[in-house]
């Protein structure tokens, strides 16, 4: 091979390409003249980067950023020499060709086998249980006690039924119902304990009473109305929900990659934190923010009620940094977890923060 053609296809370095341009820093742009920019096509037709190549079945249009060729520039300096002010010097270039590198990656934290620990216990506890025994380790009786001691309290004090009673089973009963009628769609919830032939439903007539259903459900309680709290549109449901997430983080976060995302939960009738997304499946209900593993289970939750003026009020954080964060605060070990986010929590500073 020719030599000089040789020293043309090999690709400069930076800090050749930094010395090149050094040399033009003492010119002015008014000495600059005919600055022209070129990217020649390859030699060797099967030279391709990475964006060209693709399946040869696509058809469309492919953008390309770059060009497996060379990149040649050259300029035009004029002579600012008094001897001779007319004189322009002749045209210089320098060739670049683009060449493919590895990427580097720096700071990588050893992975951490705690997920693995935690899936272990998790798998030992809940070995030869059945899907009703292992709902109920979820949403245990401390829960259930709970919900209980509130509902008879709301009751009796401010709907003065002195006599009214609920136990932890008749309370699960309630539940079941619930979860029946989600899957089992009638037009109304009456129709559950109608003896039609269309719609009778004897085991639900069995477990539970139309007029016992009805006083629970306009009875159920999660928090005392005594402890209002004005700045938080979710009080009367905010105990509930970090009872909650203290279940679902029972056995510890047993799954390496995590994601952060939103959800709605469908409701159609008047309250002050419901949301309209337009063009989702689910328009108008409640948006959860959710951090989920591969497997769909959710490790923690959080309700969305709007704009939040005095908990953030001296940070910098957007509201995608400030989800992530929070839902990310219950991960003992960072090290031992990828997380997964779109466009909307992503920020430099979070990934900053992430990383740190």
């Amino acid at each position: 091979m020719d030599p000089v053609k040789k020293k043309y296809k090999q690709a400069l370095k930076i800090s050749e390409i930094a010395d090149y341009l050094q040399d033009l820093e003492d010119c002015s742009e008014e000495d600059l003249n005919d600055i022209e920019v070129a990217i020649l096509p390859p030699d060797e037709v099967d030279e391709v980067t990475d964006i060209e190549e693709g399946p040869g079945d696509d058809m469309g249009v492919i953008p390309v950023s770059d060009v497996a060729g060379q990149v040649e520039f050259s300029c035009t300096i004029d002579n600012v020499d008094e001897d001779h002010p007319t004189e322009s010097t002749s045209r210089t270039s320098k060739t670049v060709s683009w060449r493919k590198c590895n990427p580097v990656y720096s700071e990588i934290q050893p992975e951490s086998n705690s997920a693995k620990e935690c899936l272990s216990n998790m798998i030992t506890n809940l070995d030869g249980k059945s899907a009703v025994e292992i709902f109920e380790t979820i949403l245990c009786d401390e829960v259930l006690e709970y919900t209980v001691h509130e509902t008879v309290t709301y009751a009796k004090h401010y709907k003065n039924d002195l006599n009214f009673k609920l136990t932890i089973n008749e309370l699960k009963v309630f539940i079941g119902i619930l979860f029946f009628s989600s899957y089992h769609h009638l037009p109304q919830s009456k129709l559950y304990w109608c003896r039609d032939e269309d719609v009778h439903i004897p085991f639900v007539e069995r477990a539970m009473s139309r007029n016992r259903f009805d006083k629970i459900k306009s009875y159920l309680h999660f928090n005392d109305n005594s402890r209002i709290d004005n700045t938080d549109k979710a009080f009367k449901i905010r105990p509930f929900i970090d009872k909650a997430n203290e279940s679902f983080r029972k056995f510890g976060i047993f799954e390496s990659k995590l994601a952060v995302d939103e959800m709605i939960v469908k409701y159609f009738d008047h309250h002050g934190i419901k949301q309209f997304i337009k063009g989702k499946p689910v328009r108008f209900g409640y948006k959860l923010w959710a951090l989920c593993g591969v497997s769909g289970y959710c490790y923690n939750f959080s309700l969305y009620t709007g704009k939040e003026t005095q908990s953030f009020a001296g940070t910098a954080d957007g509201l995608g940094s400030r989800v992530v964060k929070k839902l990310l605060a219950v991960c003992m070990d960072p090290s031992a977890h990828e997380v997964y986010f779109d466009n909307f929590f992503s920020s430099v500073q979070l990934l900053i923060d992430l990383k740190s």
